[in-house]
């Protein structure tokens, strides 16, 4: 027991995950093999937050996804000093990692013993800290915002065989046209002479910016972390994904039509820099000290009700309430940027911090506009992502039940 019911208490860590080898990278497909170079190390961060007898331990991983072998893996490792309801797991996504995923080998080839060795090197750095007496500590949520992103899906008129002759198509371009959340959500964690323990951000981006597809890099996650730890000292640093399934990078490249086009590498080091330079500002904005009770909830929905199929692979729902006024919302899923504004809808008068890519992610989540329209996110993906089916009609509505407030129960406090 330790001080005061709701008093946090909070311990972090960070490990290189960079692979020691060559493997192939995940995120593109078949276009690529194994890297042939390091950029920039991969990382996975830790941070245990404690009140009393409550906990919840946030393990954030420079990799695409984490998959189901390298959950369970950790789950196992850990079930001793930690219940698997309190593992809040989660990808950066970055696309120059090596695959982890077995579930999806058209995204990339994985490794059993990368997975075993990702698996054993965070779990002895989370059993550190869990068996350490972490310091009281302050959390303070902050906002920032950055126009680095961009929505990704462009209405694109070509003929066709049928009536009418000509129909739009949606393609992977710029839109200007649709809004989409920029807002930098920031989590500081200090101890009380002010120290940081550990800093968390959250952002709605695509990060597949780096400009060399064989190369290992923790892409635009990995530049604002150095940017942080260049201000703070060697701090560990989680990046949480935003609702970024149709949400990319700013770069265009002009041809018949505005098209995405890669960032030379200039470019891209002053893009992700300018992103650092937003999450610093936020860093300084004023923050909202957070109060109450740890609570967390998990649960899952299968496929099948949203109209696909992929083996017994299912979403999860993972809620975390740090405090009355903030609560992290993950899902195993790549949902689109909208739904956000569906969820804070569904949460008014509290501040709800959307986590996409935790766990083993079978699906993006369009809406039921995006599913009549068609595109990658509706139909595209399933091919790499080992899917079959098609979206049911009103998905939007199945998801938006899981936004609906959960009662808290007292027994997931203790």
């Amino acid at each position: 027991m330790i001080g005061h019911p709701d008093t946090f208490h909070a311990g972090a860590a960070s490990i290189d995950i960079t692979p020691s080898e060559p493997l192939p990278l995940a995120g593109y497909g078949d276009r690529r093999g194994f890297y042939t170079q390091v950029a920039d190390r991969l990382e996975a961060n830790a941070v245990v937050l404690r009140q009393n007898d409550a906990l919840v331990v946030f393990i954030s991983c420079d990799l695409l996804f984490v998959g189901r072998s390298l959950r369970q893996r950790l789950e196992s490792l850990l079930d001793d000093l930690v219940p698997a309801e309190r593992l809040f797991i989660s990808a950066t996504h970055t696309h120059f990692a090596p695959a982890t995923v077995a579930a999806m080998p058209k995204l990339g080839r994985v490794s059993p013993e990368y997975v075993e060795k990702v698996a054993l090197d965070i779990s002895v750095m989370v059993r550190s800290l869990l068996q350490a007496a972490p310091p009281a500590a302050a959390l303070h949520h902050r906002l920032g915002t950055a126009h680095a992103a961009i929505h990704r899906r462009l209405p694109v008129v070509g003929r066709r065989f049928g009536f009418p002759p000509w129909r739009p198509r949606w393609e992977a371009r710029p839109n200007e046209h649709v809004a989409i959340d920029n807002r930098i959500h920031l989590l500081s964690i200090e101890d009380t002479a002010g120290k940081p323990i550990a800093i968390c951000w959250s952002y709605a981006c695509h990060p597949v910016g780096y400009p060399d597809k064989t190369h290992v890099s923790a892409d635009f996650p990995g530049v604002v972390r150095k940017a942080i730890r260049t201000r703070l000292g060697n701090v560990p640093v989680l990046f949480w994904q935003g609702f970024a399934g149709d949400v990319r990078p700013r770069s265009l490249a002009i041809s018949e039509l505005p098209a995405f086009g890669p960032f030379t590498a200039e470019q891209w080091r002053e893009w992700s820099s300018g992103l650092a330079a937003r999450v610093l500002v936020a860093m300084e904005a004023p923050g909202q000290a957070l109060a109450g009770r740890i609570a967390v909830t998990r649960r899952q929905i299968p496929l099948s009700e949203l109209g696909l199929s992929s083996g017994d692979r299912n979403i999860t729902i993972h809620e975390v309430r740090l405090a009355d006024s903030l609560e992290l919302f993950g899902i195993s899923a790549e949902p689109v940027n909208a739904y956000v504004g569906k969820l804070e809808a569904a949460r008014p008068g509290i501040a709800v911090i959307p986590v996409s890519c935790i766990d083993d992610v079978p699906c993006y989540l369009p809406t039921d506009e995006m599913v009549a329209q068609g595109g990658y996110e509706v139909t595209g993906f399933r091919k790499l992502f080992g899917v079959s089916g098609r979206f049911r009609r009103h998905v939007d509505a199945r998801i938006e039940r899981e936004f609906e407030p959960v009662p808290w129960p007292q027994s997931l406090e203790a």
